[in-house]
């Protein structure tokens, strides 16, 4: 009796977390829709095992400024996608500075995530997956053996933006 009672709870509990990772897809499938409709998104996540993974996402113009900025953080799958505050205007070489620092180590990570994302995909590139839980993990015992060199060149991390009239936005 006891072995049936448990394999029902576990089944309750499986689809039950079924339901709300379904209804978490749905409202990144629409937070994501409405910005490429709108133009141009730039995403950027962190996945962490045992504290809060995040997802963030930009919508950008043609000069590489930032129209719209939403982001997910949260350890558990009831998290949705939020407006980010202070964004809105700054190019999107500026994002390290002010703006991040409020923001949750996850979350400030994604936003980061999507900045480098952003560059490589400009640069021609195809932007790698940041390494997970477990792959980190890894890596800190295998500090002592060589890594082999990244596929993709990442992308500088200060960019100068020059605004004048005539090149408004373009980094130099």
């Amino acid at each position: 009796m006891n072995f049936w009672f448990l394999l029902i709870v576990l089944g309750l509990a499986w689809a039950l977390q079924s339901f709300f990772s379904f209804l978490q897809v749905k409202d990144f499938t629409a937070a994501y829709g409405r910005l490429r409709r709108q133009g141009k998104v730039a995403i950027g996540k962190r996945k962490n095992a045992l504290s809060a993974g995040a997802i963030a996402m930009f919508l950008i113009d043609d000069d590489g400024f930032i129209r719209e900025a939403s982001g997910m953080s949260g350890l558990t799958i009831l998290a949705r996608f939020k407006q980010l505050k202070g964004f809105e205007g700054l190019h999107i070489a500026e994002v390290e500075g002010d703006p991040t620092k409020r923001l949750p180590k996850a979350l400030r990570l994604a936003v980061l995530n999507a900045r480098d994302n952003w560059f490589m995909v400009q640069l021609g590139q195809v932007p790698q997956d940041p390494p997970g839980p477990l792959a980190r993990l890894i890596a800190r015992f295998r500090k002592n053996k060589p890594q082999p060199e990244p596929v993709a060149i990442r992308a500088p991390r200060k960019i100068r933006v020059v605004r004048t009239p005539r090149t408004e936005g373009v980094p130099q």
